[in-house]
């Protein structure tokens, strides 16, 4: 649907939601609490901004016409706001990350974000140390 006019068969329907999407969170100026306490620690920080590498690369080996129904309008807009490679402080982006990438609630106590983060950090590791083991 067409947020503007409310037509459900606008072509322009899904980008109209995912500039909306973006819209949203690109008035966000100040990381997310739980992420300036991450990236006090120089190895959490590399390893949540690894993971957010790691996803975009997901995402964009998909395809990113929405119709085609690989990626989210979610997904579309958190690759659209990381196209530069310095999206370590937009802070809007990586709480889009945080609550529509990664599924927070933002109902979720600190300390449940705190340890659901290092427990995806912690998986994500793994894969990782996988991987360079299946190259050897």
């Amino acid at each position: 649907m067409d947020i503007e006019t409310g037509d459900p068969q606008s072509p322009q329907a899904p980008k109209n939601h995912v500039d909306l999407v973006i819209a949203t969170y690109t008035n966000i100026r100040t990381l997310h609490p739980i992420l300036q306490s991450l990236f006090r620690d120089d190895n959490l920080k590399n390893a949540f901004l690894e993971a957010v590498d790691r996803e975009k690369a997901l995402i964009m080996e998909r395809s990113q016409d929405l119709e085609d129904h690989e990626i989210s309008k979610y997904q579309k807009a958190f690759v659209t706001m990381i196209e530069d490679e310095e999206y370590e402080n937009n802070a809007g982006a990586l709480e889009l990350f945080l609550y529509e990438v990664m599924g927070f609630k933002k109902s979720e106590t600190r300390l449940q974000m705190e340890k659901e983060i290092l427990s995806y950090l912690g998986v994500m590791r793994a894969l990782d140390q996988g991987e360079r083991r299946g190259d050897q």
